[in-house]
């Protein structure tokens, strides 16, 4: 029995030498292989590095300076000629932690196409930090987390939500703030607190387009008075918060049929937090901007270039917007280049300030404004709106000889969109008299489009009611 152990035992014994000189072996051909391929690496970084214009050398010193450039080990290799919105990229932002400390950097307000994913790998890859609203023990940025930032820099806004909810993974990914850079909220089922939340990480947003943002539904025991003074206004106190965390990178905001959920006042707390607003849009049917309101945006954001504030519908608040309002309008953007306005009592007195106040317009829209006949528009002509590119009339009549003036006295003129229907001429649209003359005005209109040079230019939709 003694012997048969001993035998036993020594063949093991041989065969666990064995192994264990094997497993020795492939570690160190292992480790080995490593060490060459990190040596070619630092070759490659090398040549790389001497191909650098000197533009590029500072920009790679500078990076290397601040512990931005991805390590060896990571596999990443800087590009020579190194674009400058790549470059920019490079700064810390405060999604991005450098070296695990808590101090918050500026955000970076340069554009950036999602294609150019690598400066979000250089971003998500070369740092070691983690996101605004990440816990520390989350760990940072893997490849692998890179690799799906990248996929989501194509989604838009709702579909980052939906994603966000799948796992905790995603969720810690969506929250990167480059993500949110565009915001668009159309018919969903958003909140204040949502909004609120969205502050959290949403630090560098670029544009923010809420459409067709609907209240909630009635609960059963809630009557409709409670329900209007409840829902009254309730997105503003969210959007706020959210224009107060990244207000100074906004550049655009669109608001459009957001009923009661958004009034006037959002025109107050634009004007407190995007100093650099650039294009602005809102159009309410129930709560229209008012003088007020367009004096503190104006104050505010004078660094708007393109404004709409367009009435919806003919109502007895749309009829506040008048003359007063296009003189705020006029004193506070000289530099404005479009502008869409309108209402009923709007009159030449006001159209004239905006003339002479507004000297490099554009592109002007006019919705459901009085009608505009020849001496009006010679009137506007010499005051301004010589540098006309595109002029868009919606529901307001305008004279066969008010086109010529237009086109006579804007020499760069290019288009001229008019969109009319039956009511804007008559009271009683059904009167076969009030038909027969529509047909007549519309003829006259269809008449000169068909000549030369304004068949280039002019387009008239009557269809409407």
């Amino acid at each position: 029995g003694w012997v048969c152990f001993c035998v036993c035992f020594g063949r093991n014994a041989a065969h666990l030498n064995t192994f264990l000189s094997l497993q020795a072996k492939r570690q160190d051909a292992a480790r080995e292989e490593l060490r060459n391929y990190i040596t070619s690496l630092e070759q490659q970084l090398e040549k790389q590095q001497t191909l650098l214009s000197p533009t590029g050398q500072s920009l790679l010193s500078t990076a290397k300076q601040g512990g931005l450039v991805p390590k060896l080990d990571n596999s990443f290799i800087v590009e020579p000629n190194l674009p400058e919105e790549v470059a920019a990229a490079f700064r810390p932002t405060s999604a991005c932690l450098v070296d695990n400390q808590d101090e918050e950097k500026p955000a970076s307000a340069v554009k950036e196409d999602p294609g150019s994913q690598l400066s979000q790998l250089l971003l998500l890859a070369g740092s070691s930090g983690t996101p605004a609203s990440a816990e520390k023990s989350e760990g940072t940025f893997s490849k692998e987390d890179t690799a799906w930032v990248c996929v989501f820099l194509y989604l838009g806004t709702a579909d980052l939500f939906r994603i966000g909810r799948v796992c905790k993974q995603w969720r810690r990914l969506t929250r990167v703030p480059k993500l949110w850079r565009h915001i668009s909220l159309d018919r969903a089922g958003i909140t204040c607190k949502v909004l609120a939340g969205m502050s959290n990480w949403c630090t560098e947003i670029h544009s923010i387009r809420m459409d067709g943002i609907l209240p909630r539904k009635v609960k059963p025991d809630e009557g409709i008075v409670d329900f209007f003074k409840e829902e009254r206004a309730a997105m503003e106190d969210g959007l706020a918060c959210l224009l107060k965390r990244s207000g100074r990178t906004v550049q655009c905001i669109s608001i459009t049929d957001c009923s009661f959920t958004v009034t006037h006042r959002v025109l107050w707390a634009v004007s407190c937090s995007c100093p650099n607003l650039t294009e602005f849009v809102y159009i309410s049917e129930e709560f229209p901007a008012t003088p007020e309101s367009i004096w503190s945006l104006s104050v505010g954001c004078p660094k708007i270039k393109s404004l709409r504030i367009p009435p919806v519908h003919l109502t007895e608040k749309s009829e506040e917007f008048g003359d007063d309002c296009l003189e705020n309008i006029a004193r506070g953007w000289p530099q404005l280049t479009q502008l869409a306005v309108g209402g009923p009592s709007l009159s030449l007195e006001g159209f004239r300030i905006l003339a002479s106040g507004c000297p490099r317009l554009e592109v002007l829209e006019l919705d459901r404004c009085a009608a505009l006949n020849e001496p009006v528009v010679r009137a506007l002509c010499k005051l301004g709106l010589r540098g006309l590119r595109r002029l868009d009339l919606f529901m307001t009549r305008i004279s066969p000889e008010a086109i010529m003036t237009f086109v006579g006295a804007c020499p760069r003129l290019e288009s001229v969109s008019i969109h009319i229907g039956i009511s804007d001429y008559f009271g009683n649209p059904r009167d076969p008299t009030s038909k027969a003359g529509y047909r007549d005005a519309v003829q006259q209109l269809n008449d000169l489009a068909a000549n030369p040079p304004y068949n280039k230019i002019l387009q008239i939709n009557a269809s409407y009611g």
